[in-house]
């Protein structure tokens, strides 16, 4: 299980949400103000990935892998990967959405190549979300916080079910 990597930082990518909802400022500031704050906050949300990746002896993907690639254990998706895979319906579930990608080696000291996990900061009820994936067959877990949005969104780290791999 996750633990924060600082409770600081959490706060920090909060206070930085609130700030874009700041009324006092208008016109060409207003717009320099919120580019300053987006990039600040993409920033925290990266510090706050490549911490948790590392946590799982991970990387943070530069590239995106489809959940069939992920199910699978392929590196290089199939023609039709483009394609959602994902099936199982739940009601209240709004998963996948804002994923992140984790890559493991190949072998032991290899290449960080193949797909570990999904990171999805989905909105909704966090037990929807994880039912929705664990009915596409896979292991849901939930993180205490989400750093995509800590206020609305959760964090659910989708992994392969050894059981059911292909």
């Amino acid at each position: 299980m996750m633990t924060n990597p600082d409770d600081t930082l959490r706060n920090r990518i909060a206070a930085l949400h609130d700030a874009l909802h700041f009324d006092g400022i208008r016109d060409r500031a207003r717009r320099i103000y919120e580019n300053r704050v987006w990039f600040n906050l993409n920033e925290l949300r990266k510090e706050a990935a490549l911490s948790f990746a590392e946590s799982r002896g991970w990387k943070l993907s530069k590239a995106s892998f489809s959940f069939r690639q992920l199910r699978e254990g392929k590196f290089r998706p199939n023609s039709d990967d483009w394609r959602s895979d994902l099936h199982y319906n739940e009601p209240g579930a709004s998963a996948p959405d804002h994923c992140e990608y984790f890559r493991k080696p190949k072998c032991e000291g290899g290449r960080f190549i193949m797909p570990a996990a999904i990171v999805s900061h989905p909105y909704g009820p966090p037990d929807a979300n994880v039912r929705f994936f664990e009915g596409n067959g896979f292991i849901a877990e939930l993180l205490p916080w989400s750093w995509y949005y800590p206020q609305g969104t959760c964090a659910i780290v989708v992994t392969m079910n050894e059981d059911r791999a292909a």
